[in-house]
């Protein structure tokens, strides 16, 4: 463990319409356009009830110093992003998780620190030689002062922990051989965990080649063909057009064809282990409704790349019900334009139930709970995808510059909440329309900080409680 100093600044603003809606501040992420290992992350407080946003951002010559100063620096490079945060004091203190990395943070906005662990800082004594964490987690049910956390060890166990909030108190609940990357979500409702441990391993056929593929097979084929394609060329090409020239010819050349995933879920009664099939491939988050009883997972239909991802398929978001000790598929969303589904929230409204998420790269999307079908959908911006006859190949090669992904619901299931690249979105559901905006970026005038040297580094986000 090493400790940082983080400075703290507070913008006021005015909520005043808004704060009925809200009970806990929202939390999300953003990075130094400067940093290179995108590890000195700004930490964003959006406290609706008291029309304020506070800044905590730990990038600083004498933290750079200090990162320098650590064994396997290496380490501390975040090849991806922050991805949730638990509450640890109200107004005080947090936890934060980052995806596919072996460090997280502590962060006591009082005291103006920041604490950087390992799992050898959690368990010191210990033998085992962990490899990653993994990415979101959640509180105990049963006691809100514990939360539950998963991480792989070099011989591949996967260890389930409860471990009190303020670290001090952790005991193993469960540890089972595992895969090389941990879970993408662990997450614990009543006497069960779900666990997303194919994230990241999902299987693809090649429908000209009567083949099944892996992820990383599929990577592998796709940066070949990015060689050959660039090959004698004297002027590089530009993204988009590589992107539709490699997507075009992964698509001729082999057929693929997304094959359906697996969840698993855990008794933890019993410890019994199912799997459980999803309607798409890379299955990712899971949102539950405690009053039906009913899981909702998202299955992305993605494979990793270099540069980003590739879609070959529209995402899907399938429905589950617990029923005695086993999970039950009710249904499955999908629409022809609606592609990756990073986060998904399910709310109700006047006894209805509902699903938003958001399609690449800036289309809202909601959906009927009940029988699995598209409502109605809105456009953040422009409108990018109604005039394209090949969806998918725009997509592939369009970037990421107007992209929207993380999505969150008001307690009272009122307003939608999401971010772009440069501003804060509330969106009224019952009126269809965005009712406020606040941009990321200011001038402090403090410190010669100014927040324009800021980019968003959220994928996701949720609320401190």
């Amino acid at each position: 463990m090493f400790e940082l100093d983080v400075k703290v600044i507070t913008r006021e603003l005015s909520f005043e319409n808004f704060k009925s809606h809200f009970t806990k501040p929202l939390i999300y992420y953003m990075v130094n356009k400067n940093d290179d290992m995108s590890f000195f992350i700004t930490y964003v407080l959006v406290d609706f009830n008291n029309n304020k946003m506070t800044y905590i951002y730990s990038y600083s010559n004498s933290n750079k110093r200090i990162l320098d100063m650590q064994d396997e620096i290496e380490r501390y490079h975040m090849s991806k992003c922050p991805h949730n945060s638990i509450q640890v004091k109200e107004n005080e203190s947090f936890l934060t998780f980052n995806e596919d990395e072996k460090f997280f943070t502590f962060i006591n906005y009082v005291e103006k620190k920041m604490y950087v662990c390992t799992m050898k800082d959690l368990i010191p004594e210990s033998e085992i030689k962990f490899e990653k964490i993994s990415h979101t987690f959640y509180k105990d049910d049963t006691d809100a002062s514990y939360f539950y956390l998963s991480a792989v060890d070099t011989e591949q166990i996967l260890h389930i922990y409860r471990i009190s909030l303020d670290l001090k108190d952790i005991t193993e609940v469960n540890s089972f051989e595992g895969k090389p990357i941990p879970p993408h979500v662990l997450r614990n409702h009543k006497d069960y965990f779900f666990l997303s441990d194919e994230f990241r391993y999902s299987q693809f056929e090649l429908t000209k080649k009567n083949k099944i593929v892996t992820q990383d097979e599929l990577s592998r084929m796709y940066f070949k063909l990015s060689i050959k394609l660039n090959v004698g060329r004297e002027v590089p090409m530009s993204f988009r057009e590589e992107r539709a020239a490699l997507y075009q010819e992964m698509r001729r050349k082999y057929g693929i064809k997304c094959m359906q995933g697996r969840i698993m879920m855990i008794n933890r009664k019993t410890n019994e282990q199912t799997y459980y099939n999803t309607t798409g491939g890379s299955p990712a988050h899971f949102e539950i409704d405690s009053q039906q009883n009913c899981v909702y997972t998202s299955a992305h239909n993605f494979f990793g790349v270099k540069d980003g991802v590739i879609y070959f398929e529209p995402a899907i978001i399938d429905k589950f019900e617990i029923v005695e000790d086993k999970l039950v598929h009710k249904g499955a969303f999908s629409y022809e334009k609606g592609y990756r589904y990073t986060s998904h929230k399910i709310f109700s409204v006047d006894g209805k139930t509902y699903i938003c998420t958001f399609g690449q790269p800036n289309r809202l999307i909601f959906a009927d709970a009940d029988t699995m079908e598209l409502l109605f959908y809105e456009d953040i911006g422009e409108d990018e995808l109604s005039s394209q006859d090949d969806v998918s190949l725009y997509i592939n090669s369009c970037g990421n510059n107007t992209e929207i992904i993380a999505i969150e619901v008001s307690p009272d299931n009122r307003l939608i909440v999401f971010v772009d690249g440069t501003y804060l979105y509330l969106y009224d559901f019952e009126k269809r329309q965005i009712c406020k905006k606040v941009s990321h970026g200011f001038d402090t005038g403090k410190d010669g900080i100014n927040m324009e040297d800021f980019k968003i580094r959220t994928v996701h986000f949720n609320y401190l409680s």
